[in-house]
């Protein structure tokens, strides 16, 4: 579209032009940034904001042509909408503000387009503009400003109200060089996932990628942080676009939604696809219903939902694509070890601790002379009793690391986490502490599984829990009643039946 010269008609004079830009460029404003020119309106309410002044000022009052303030590197990202046309020296600028950005962040510019907006002299146009931009006026600009970036995104925006183009840099490592890496799928082949949570719960999503991709889709993937690390390396995702959940709030997460639906030709939404269908949240109606209401409407299975969702073949790809590098990592850290099990006694939730943990490692390897056990997850402080063949690794290996060992294992064995959902359809034996799900809910379909669940009245609550409201505590350990009840002999007994003989896991 052309510009209105009645403010009425231009959606910038109620809510400023960046609510335009918003949604298309969440995955880049991603981590600490700053929103330089902001005026009244932030792209997002956890980037400190810079303005000259005024009542609605951002959160410094200053210059934005002059960052001196901050240290080379220090954000992840640097927005600006509609500001850079205000400004005399263009190139200067440019290198000012790829300064302060991470190798790997982000320039994002949205700008007026030339020939969708009054250029300069004409009677309609903006008094304070000192320039008049075309796209590539940008790229040659930033060809001069700073050596090392690439171009991945050049969108002229002259559709509905805008009048606009959005260009996106990321900044490169020192000596790079320059380049454009626009990949731009096509509108008609787009899918668009939303998936958040845990490890295990894209994991679970995941097992549709295939299928999707199967059908020619070129899939992009919304998710958070977790998302990201566990399918970095997923062969049927063309894109990961991440973002902080302080960028969403409820409300807001419905326009999103709505956003993305409208860039895509096929839309997938995985939000209380499991949480909320067959699992109560604490902010939920359903969390309060009785235990028989929730035995009756939550007992579906986690995969199936996921694959209803999508509207694939109810065929399990549930997979963690790990790399040849990883793997190799792996098997050399067990490669003296005759017989591994891995035990994740931890997991998200207070309903996720073990205290039989401690008693079933000691007694494990003490009873196999050749078994070591390979401790995962976060055991909040508590130490496992020194032994040469119990590593506690805890958590200070990357999340990538501990999932690829989990994949050479001779024997998994936890609570209902990323790492179980990681060697979910992997051959070796693999036991399941439950907790709030039930082995309908989660192992039904998977390879080689079997179980372990307490004998107590509220199992399975299908409820997520943030704290104790809705959790029965036992009273010794002060831990949930479902897991100890758990005892570790049980689960000793159980090893020993899966484990096969001395055998390593094969390469």
């Amino acid at each position: 579209m052309t510009w209105f010269r009645d403010p009425k008609q231009n959606r910038a004079y109620a809510a400023g032009e960046v609510c335009k830009i918003r949604w298309e460029v969440i995955g880049y404003c991603h981590g600490e940034g700053l929103d330089l020119g902001c005026g009244p309106w932030k792209v997002f309410s956890h980037a400190l904001g810079i303005d000259r002044g005024g009542k609605h000022a951002g959160n410094i009052e200053g210059s934005i042509t002059d960052l001196s303030k901050f240290a080379d590197n220090a954000f992840d990202y640097v927005f600006s909408s509609h500001a850079l046309e205000d400004i005399a020296d263009t190139e200067a600028t440019l290198s000012e503000w790829m300064r302060v950005i991470r190798p790997g962040g982000h320039l994002v510019l949205y700008l007026p387009h030339k020939a969708h907006y009054p250029n300069l002299g004409h009677k309609d146009g903006n008094p304070a503009h000192k320039h008049d931009f075309e796209p590539e006026d940008i790229v040659k600009a930033m060809q001069r400003a700073a050596p090392d970036w690439a171009l991945v995104e050049n969108q002229e925006r002259a559709d509905d109200d805008e009048y606009s183009f959005l260009q996106v840099y990321r900044k490169r490592k020192p000596g790079s060089g320059q380049g454009a890496q626009v990949n731009e799928s096509d509108p008609a082949k787009r899918c668009i996932v939303m998936r958040y949570g845990g490890f295990g719960d894209v994991l679970i999503a995941a097992s549709t990628f295939p299928h999707l991709k199967a059908e020619g889709w070129h899939i992009t993937v919304y998710t958070g942080e977790k998302g990201a690390e566990v399918l970095r390396h997923d062969p049927h995702v063309d894109r990961v676009v991440v973002h902080d959940f302080l960028q969403l709030t409820v409300a807001n997460f419905r326009t999103l939604a709505a956003y993305l639906r409208g860039r895509c030709a096929r839309f997938v939404n995985f939000s209380e696809t499991f949480e909320g269908l067959l699992l109560a949240s604490p902010h939920r109606a359903s969390f309060h219903w009785s235990h028989d209401m929730r035995q009756r409407y939550m007992s579906g299975n986690y995969l199936e939902a996921a694959h209803t969702a999508a509207g694939v073949p109810h065929e399990w790809r549930q997979q963690f694509h790990h790399t040849a590098r990883e793997r190799a990592e792996a098997l050399a850290w067990r490669a003296a070890m005759p017989r591994l099990a891995v035990l994740v006694p931890t997991g998200s939730g207070v309903n996720k601790q073990w205290p039989g943990a401690f008693e079933y490692a000691w007694r494990l390897v003490e009873r196999n002379p050749d078994l070591h056990v390979a401790v995962l997850g976060d055991t909040y402080g508590a130490k496992f009793v020194e032994h040469a063949r119990i590593h506690d690794i805890n958590q200070t290996w990357p999340v990538r690391r501990a999932l690829a060992l989990a994949q050479v294992a001779d024997l998994v064995i936890g609570q209902e986490t990323g790492i179980l959902n990681a060697v979910a359809f992997e051959p070796m034996p693999k036991i399941v502490l439950l907790s709030h799900s039930s082995a309908e809910n989660l192992t039904l379909h998977w390879f080689n599984t079997a179980t372990l669940a307490g004998d107590v009245p509220c199992y399975p609550c299908h409820r997520l829990h943030h704290g104790w409201d809705g959790c029965n505590q036992d009273p010794q350990t002060q831990l949930a009643a479902c897991q100890a009840a758990i005892p570790p002999m049980r689960a000793i007994e159980l090893t020993a039946r899966l484990m096969r003989p001395a055998e390593r896991a094969a390469a």
